[in-house]
């Protein structure tokens, strides 16, 4: 299935259509922002569940970036 890239782009959209506050989130999540991740699990469950486990005990740190510039943060 190579469908991966494309479902995290939806997902993505889907993000920045919700935190854009337009539409049907027009007046919602007021001083709220979401954010997600996307993580590559290569169609193994037990890979995908070893992902989350060390995301939840810390083990896989989270950083928090506000600007991508190829793959890299910059702030």
């Amino acid at each position: 299935m190579d469908q991966g890239f494309q479902l995290l782009e939806a997902f993505n959209y889907a993000i920045d259509s919700i935190n854009s506050k337009n539409g049907l989130f027009y007046g919602k999540l007021n001083g709220l922002t979401i954010g997600g991740l996307g993580l590559d699990a290569c169609q193994s469950a037990t890979r995908a569940s070893t992902l989350l486990s060390n995301v939840h005990a810390g083990y896989l740190p989270i950083m928090v970036c506000t600007i991508l510039y190829n793959f890299k943060c910059l702030a």
